[in-house]
C-alpha cells in the first residue's frame, strides 16, 4: 500500500541524501521534503531510522511517525547495499562543505620533535577557531571536546608526527573527528572500524565516504558453478555474459568463490581492473584507469573507493588487503582507526587460528557423533581417522591432533622445539589434503562448505609460514593433552607485523578510542616508535556526574577462579536480587564477564527467586541470530526486563536501561598462556587491560549528556584492586579522572 511521506526540520545538511539515497522531493512551498513508497518497503525503515538519527520530523500520511533512535548492528548489513550512495565529486564536496586550507600534511621524510603527551581539561581554550569547517556539514555546532581536539590533532600533523594516539570518551563525537580532519588538511583517508556496524553508521551519516567489505558480500557477474576451477569452463561463462548468452536462471557465486580467485591468475576476467607493471616489473591493479560501472560488483566498490578522499572499510578486511601489499591498497596520507583500543587483540586474532574435531568432521569427512548414533558402523570409520597423527600423506591416514602438550611457561626449549616441527607437519598434511578435497569438487554445500574449506586452508598457510619464521612468537594450547578436541594457536606480539599488516596503510595514523589506559603500553604493544608519537588525552566528560555514578558499597561472593564456591555464588545471588528489587519497573543489565559464572550465578538466582527468573531475566545462546534477535526484543520491549550477557559489555549501546551491574572484575584469564606469558613480561600490560576493560563495562547505560543511570560493581576485591593494587599498581592509575569522579 503507497502511503504519503513528509520530512521537515533542519534538512539543509541532508537535503543531498534524502534525494539521493531515498528519492525525496523538495516542496518550495510546504519547505518539507516529500514522496510516495510503499508501507512494507525496506526503504521506508531506513528513512525511518535515519530521521530519528539526525532529529528530523517523519510524517506518514500527516501523522508524526519518529520518536526514538535506533542504532546499526551488524545483522543490518544484509541489505547493505542500501547504505551506498552514487554521489557525484561535487555532490560529496557539497556534503562536506568547505575543504581545505590549511597547511598541506608534511611529506613522509619530515621529523617530530619527539614524544609528547597533552592533556585536555574542561576549562582549556580552543587554540583556533574551526566552526568554518563544520559550516553545511551535518555537524553544525562542534561540541567543545571537537573544538579543543581539531587543532592540537592538525599541529601533530603538521609538526610530522606519525602516530597520534587520541583518548577521548563516549560524547565527545569522533565520527565527526574522522570527517573533518581530512577535508580540513585536503588529504586522502582511510578510515578503519572495529565493527562491520560502526562501518554501516558511519555510511549512514557520512554517505559520501566510499565503503568495501569483504568478497562474500558481493556477487560474481558470471553465471557458474561456485569455486570452479575450470579455466575452460570460466572463459566459456565469461564471454556467455559479455555477449548476453548466459542462463539468467543460473545463480551467481558470491565474489569469494568466483573464478578470478579458485581458477588462479591465468584467468583474466574482463571485469576486474587491468594489471599495470610497475618498479622493477612489479604489477599492481589499475584502480585509476579503471570504469567503475565495467567492473564486479566488488571490484567497483573497491575502485570507487580507490578514488575516493574516504575509504571505510572494517579492520579485519583491511588487514586482509594488507596482507596482499600495495597492488590492493597503496598508501595513503592519513589512516584514522576509530575504537583502536581494539587494533592489539583485532592484529593477533588475524593470525590466531583453531583447530578442532569439528572441524575435521566438517572438511575431511570424518564421521560425526550424530552420524555414529544414525550409524553404529561408522564408529570405527570415526576412532581410526582421529587416532593422533603420526605422519602419513594420503587422506585414509589417521589424522586426528598430534599429541603435543600445549606450551606452558616453563616447558623445556626442546620440548617446544619438536612441538614446532611436529605441528608444521601435520598442518602442512592437513593443508594438503583439505586442498585435494576442493580440487575434487566434493563438498556438497559450494556456498558455506567451500567458502569455509578457502578461508581454512588460506588461514594454515599464514599459520604454517608464521610458525616457520618466528616460532618463539607462538604458543598453543589444547583443551585437554590426552586426547584434545580443540587447539588454538596465538601469537604472543604483534608489533612487528602490525606495520606490513595495517600501519602502512597511512604515512601518518590517527588513532582514536575513549579508552586507552596506559598510551605507553599500548604504543610498546604496536609497536610504535615514541619519537614519532604524540598522545592527546581528553580528561573530563560532558557527561553530568550525577548521571552516571558507580556504586560499589553493595557487594557479592569471591568470583576468583578459586573462591567460586557455592556459598560465593548464593551471595551474589543475593545481592544481584537486593539491585532489582531496589530497580523494580526498571530495564537493566547484567554483566557476569565469564559463561561459567552466568550459568552458575542463573542457578544461584533461581534457588533464590525461581519467579524471577520465569518473568523479568532475559538471557541468550551463543547464536549470533538468536543473539540479535533476543538483543533487538530487550531493547524495544516495555517491561522492566534484565538482560544477563557476557557479550555487551564492550560496544553494547544500553542507553535504554536504567542499571547495570558488573559482577566481576574484567582481569584478562591467566589461564589463557598467552596473557599469561604477557602478563609475566609486561604487569603493566595487565593492569591496562583489565582497567580498559572496567571503563567500558562502566560505559554501557550512559551514551548521551541526558541519558542517567546507575553502575554496581558487586565485587568485593573491586575495592582493594582499585585504591591498593598487587605490586603497589592500584588500577586507579589507569582510569580517567571522569571516571574515578564518578565512584560512590
Amino acid at each position: 500500500m503507497m502511503t504519503e511521506v513528509e520530512v521537515t526540520g533542519n534538512t539543509y545538511a541532508f537535503r543531498k541524501i534524502l534525494k539521493a539515497r531515498y528519492g525525496l522531493r523538495w516542496n518550495r512551498r510546504r519547505k518539507s521534503f516529500y514522496t510516495r513508497m510503499d508501507t512494507e518497503a525496506p526503504s521506508l525503515r531506513r528513512l525511518r531510522d535515519y530521521c530519528r538519527e539526525f532529529r528530523l520530523t517523519l510524517k506518514i500520511n500527516g501523522a508524526q511517525a519518529n520518536t526514538s533512535y535506533d542504532t546499526f548492528k551488524d545483522s543490518d548489513l544484509d541489505d547493505f547495499d542500501s547504505f551506498l550512495v552514487d554521489l557525484s565529486q561535487d555532490e560529496a564536496n557539497d556534503l562536506l562543505g568547505k575543504i581545505g586550507g590549511l597547511p598541506p600534511l608534511p611529506g613522509p621524510a619530515q621529523s617530530a620533535p619527539g614524544f609528547r603527551k597533552i592533556k585536555v581539561t574542561k576549562d582549556d581554550d580552543p587554540r583556533w577557531d574551526v566552526k568554518p569547517w563544520f559550516d553545511g556539514t551535518r555537524f553544525q555546532d562542534p561540541r567543545v571536546e571537537q573544538e579543543q581536539l581539531i587543532p592540537i590533532i592538525l599541529d601533530a600533523l603538521n609538526l610530522g608526527y606519525t602516530n597520534i594516539i587520541v583518548e577521548c570518551p563516549t560524547g565527545s563525537g569522533k565520527s565527526a573527528l574522522s570527517m573533518m580532519i581530512p577535508k580540513m588538511v585536503d588529504a586522502d583517508t582511510y578510515v578503519s572500524t572495529h565493527l562491520k556496524g560502526l562501518q554501516a553508521q558511519y555510511m549512514r551519516e557520512m554517505p559520501f565516504m566510499s565503503s568495501v567489505m569483504g568478497r562474500g558480500n558481493y556477487d560474481c557477474k558470471l553465471k557458474i558453478e561456485p569455486g570452479c576451477r575450470s579455466l575452460p569452463l570460466a572463459e566459456e561463462a565469461l564471454i556467455e555474459v559479455l555477449t548476453g548468452t548466459a542462463d539468467q536462471s543460473m545463480k551467481s557465486p558470491k565474489a569469494h568463490l568466483a573464478p578470478c580467485r579458485t581458477c588462479g591468475p591465468e584467468f583474466k576476467c574482463d571485469f576486474k581492473p587491468k594489471t599495470n607493471a610497475g618498479v622493477g616489473g612489479a604489477s599492481s591493479l589499475d584502480w585509476w584507469g579503471a570504469d567503475q560501472d565495467s567492473l564486479c560488483d566488488y571490484f567497483g566498490a573497491l575502485a570507487g573507493a580507490q578514488k575516493s578522499r574516504y575509504f571505510i572499510s572494517n579492520t579485519s578486511y583491511l588487514m586482509a588487503l594488507g596482507q596482499a601489499g600495495g597492488s590492493m591498497l597503496p598508501t595513503r596520507e592519513l589512516l584514522i582507526a576509530d575504537e583502536a583500543h581494539h587494533l592489539p587483540n583485532a592484529l593477533a586474532g588475524f593470525y590466531a587460528t583453531d583447530l578442532s574435531i569439528r572441524h575435521l568432521e566438517r572438511l575431511l569427512d570424518v564421521p560425526s557423533f550424530d552420524d555414529v548414533v544414525s550409524d553404529p558402523n561408522l564408529g570405527s570409520v570415526r576412532e581410526k581417522l582421529l587416532k593422533p597423527w603420526k605422519g602419513g600423506s594420503s587422506i585414509t591416514s589417521n589424522i586426528g591432533f598430534p599429541k603435543i602438550p600445549s606450551v606452558t611457561k616453563d616447558m623445556e626449549p626442546e620440548m617446544f622445539r619438536m612441538g614446532v616441527s611436529v605441528w608444521i607437519s601435520y598442518l602442512e598434511f592437513l593443508a594438503d589434503n583439505i586442498g585435494r578435497k576442493i580440487t575434487t569438487d566434493s563438498y556438497a554445500d559450494k556456498e558455506k562448505d567451500l567458502a569455509f574449506a578457502y578461508n581454512f586452508v588460506s588461514n594454515l598457510g599464514t599459520l604454517i609460514n608464521q610458525l616457520e619464521v618466528d616460532p618463539k612468537n607462538w604458543v598453543w594450547s589444547a583443551d585437554q593433552d590426552d586426547e584434545p578436541t580443540y587447539i588454538k594457536f596465538q601469537p604472543i606480539d604483534i608489533g612487528e607485523a602490525a606495520e606490513d599488516l595495517f600501519f602502512r596503510l597511512g604515512r601518518q595514523r590517527i588513532f582514536m578510542s575513549a579508552t586507552i589506559p596506559s598510551p605507553e603500553v599500548y604504543m610498546k604493544e604496536l609497536g610504535l616508535e615514541s619519537d614519532r608519537t604524540m598522545i592527546i588525552s581528553v580528561n573530563y566528560s560532558s557527561f553530568p556526574t550525577g548521571n552516571r555514578p558507580i556504586v560499589t558499597s553493595l557487594t557479592g561472593g569471591k568470583m576468583s577462579y578459586s573462591g567460586r564456591d557455592e556459598r560465593a555464588f548464593e551471595q551474589t545471588a543475593q545481592a544481584v536480587l537486593q539491585i532489582l528489587n531496589l530497580h523494580e519497573g526498571q530495564k537493566g543489565i547484567i554483566l557476569p564477564h565469564t559463561n561459567e559464572i552466568e550459568s552458575k550465578l542463573l542457578e544461584a538466582i533461581e534457588l533464590e527467586d525461581p519467579e524471577i527468573i520465569k518473568n523479568r531475566i532475559i538471557t541468550h545462546t551463543k547464536d549470533p541470530t538468536e543473539r540479535e534477535e533476543v538483543l533487538s526484543e530487550f531493547e524495544i520491549t516495555p517491561d522492566p526486563a534484565v538482560l544477563i550477557s557476557t557479550y555487551i559489555g564492550q560496544g553494547y549501546d544500553g542507553k535504554h536501561c536504567d542499571f547495570a551491574i558488573l559482577i566481576k572484575m574484567p582481569f584478562p584469564p591467566l589461564g589463557d598462556i598467552r596473557t599469561l606469558k604477557k602478563m609475566e613480561a609486561n604487569e603493566e600490560w595487565y593492569k591496562s587491560e583489565t582497567a580498559g576493560a572496567l571503563v567500558q563495562m562502566c560505559g554501557r547505560v550512559v551514551r548521551s549528556k541526558t541519558d542517567t543511570g546507575i553502575t554496581y560493581i558487586i565485587d568485593p576485591t573491586f575495592t582493594f584492586h582499585y585504591n591498593k593494587g598487587i605490586n603497589g599498581q592500584p588500577l586507579k592509575d589507569y582510569v580517567p579522572d571522569y571516571f574515578d569522579e564518578a565512584i560512590i
